[in-house]
């Protein structure tokens, strides 16, 4: 086959899957599949949704060699930190070379829309909350970190947020958008 074919057959046996592990009371039925807005990366992120229920999947991309891909990371480090008790959406099937993974659907509120039209009290303890969350994730999920598991680099550090995601805001926002400006 091809590389599109293998994945649309990953696809459908990695949703299905999930499905039977998160709703093993359901009964299988078509499961649709809505691409939602990105995070500012190549992933593509989906609602899938089959009856009531709702997963959400990321597509990674086909892994391009036997390397640790992007996937690989996503779930190892996913795992970790779900077994280190920080509240992080729950993986229930993935295909490490489709790139593809499948968890558990937490909504799509976001911080900002959660805070609007908040008062001041509001704010703050819901910053507070986050703030919590934050440090639990940073000193839970150092412990038993094994940076083997990382994608790009082995740590995330200044010369990673210099070199990967400013150069990245800058070409994918600043230089963007002045093209589309240039042809208004």
């Amino acid at each position: 086959g091809t590389p599109d074919r293998y994945r649309e057959a990953a696809r459908r046996a990695v949703a299905a899957a999930a499905f039977r592990a998160a709703f093993p009371q359901a009964p299988p039925g078509e499961i649709q599949w809505q691409a939602l807005a990105g995070d500012g990366s190549a992933r593509r992120w989906y609602r899938l949704a089959c009856g009531p229920h709702r997963l959400v999947a990321v597509d990674h991309g086909i892994r391009p060699s036997p390397a640790v891909g992007e996937a690989d990371a996503f779930v190892a480090i996913g795992a970790h930190l779900q077994a280190r008790g920080v509240p992080v959406p729950r993986i229930f099937r993935h295909d490490a070379f489709a790139g593809l993974v499948v968890e558990e659907d937490l909504g799509d509120v976001s911080l900002q829309a959660h805070l609007q039209g908040r008062g001041p009290a509001e704010r703050r303890r819901c910053y507070a909350e986050v703030m919590d969350l934050v440090a639990r994730m940073s000193l839970r999920g150092g412990e038993g970190f094994d940076p083997a598991w990382t994608w790009q680099t082995p740590r995330y550090d200044a010369a990673v947020i210099l070199e990967r995601e400013c150069r990245y805001f800058r070409q994918a926002f600043l230089k963007e958008f002045d093209r589309a400006k240039r042809y208004d």
